[in-house]
């Protein structure tokens, strides 16, 4: 029997990979035919982004981007602050430190605004106003620990761990 079943296992493993194959497929198809509805294309990139979050950087990047662009032009403040944190750790993992504060701060600006607590759309797990903001400053001071913590600043790193 345990021959049998390490037989089909070996014989189904290049279908089921083949399978994990189409998921970022299926999303970019999602993602570049969507134009019409931005909650639809932002909650496609963020998927896309986390697809690609350690995998292949440059291309999570290429996702965060797109969503900040269209969290912006929506206006959707916490969304905004999300996937800024989510691009400053990909602008981290590349090195480009500066960057990456820069996305940082502008995530900070806009999840400690409890004005912006009604501006996102759901997305995600969260559905309380109060808990999404919360969620992104979580994020950003996360973020911000790795930033500190890569760039050797052990005591700054340690306070925002503790923040998130």
């Amino acid at each position: 029997m345990r021959k049998c079943s390490k037989l089909i296992l070996l014989l189904l493993f290049p279908v089921l990979s083949n399978a994990q194959g189409n998921v970022p497929d299926s999303l970019r198809k999602i993602f570049f035919v969507a134009a019409n509805n931005d909650s639809v294309l932002y909650e496609t990139g963020n998927k896309l982004y986390d697809y690609y979050e350690e995998v292949n950087r440059d291309s999570a990047l290429f996702y965060a981007d797109q969503c900040v662009r269209i969290s912006r032009g929506n206006n959707k403040k916490l969304n905004e602050a999300h996937i800024l944190s989510r691009k400053a750790y990909q602008e981290v993992n590349l090195g480009r430190y500066a960057e990456s504060l820069q996305s940082l701060l502008a995530s900070f600006a806009l999840s400690e605004n409890k004005a912006n607590e009604k501006s996102y759309w759901n997305v995600g797990t969260l559905r309380v106003e109060k808990e999404k903001r919360l969620y992104a400053l979580n994020c950003a001071h996360h973020i911000y620990g790795i930033l500190m913590r890569e760039t050797m600043n052990r005591e700054e790193a340690i306070i925002h761990f503790k923040e998130a």
